[in-house]
């Protein structure tokens, strides 16, 4: 079977689609894990895993940048936990996200709008602090 070429931008959104998981996107693309393995590995450079990882790293800088909380993009990127998030931006970027968004408002006229996100709360007894554990709300 021949499989045509696809754009990044196509490739980018079907890894949101598959929200982030290699499975998924194996089976979005209508390939096997292995042969994802392979055409991701020629294409990218990288194993799906690590370059998943990357692009959900890129749409959780992009929310930051758009002013949602630390807290919120961590839920709702499929971060069981805000301090898992905060390690893999810290490993990509150097910076923590509160870091990288003091150095993106300092070096911007104004800072970007902070909306809330009353979909997430902390767990009772911790404190506000980033690298905390937020659960979702019962809906």
């Amino acid at each position: 079977m021949i499989r045509l070429p696809i754009t990044q931008q196509e490739w980018e959104r079907l890894a949101v689609q598959a929200e982030y998981a290699p499975a998924k996107l194996a089976v979005l693309r209508g390939v096997s894990l292995r042969q994802l393995e392979r055409d991701i590995k020629r294409r990218f450079g990288l194993e799906p895993r690590k370059w998943l990882d990357k692009q959900r790293i890129v749409a959780a800088q992009k929310r930051l940048l758009a002013g949602q909380s630390v807290k919120c993009v961590a839920m709702e990127l499929g971060f069981k936990q805000a301090s898992h998030f905060c390690r893999q931006f810290k490993l990509e970027y150097n910076l923590t996200p509160s870091q990288f968004l003091a150095a993106a408002v300092n070096g911007a006229a104004t800072s970007p709008p902070q909306p809330s996100c009353d979909t997430f709360s902390p767990r009772s007894g911790e404190g506000q602090d980033e690298g905390e554990r937020c659960d979702l709300l019962a809906t």
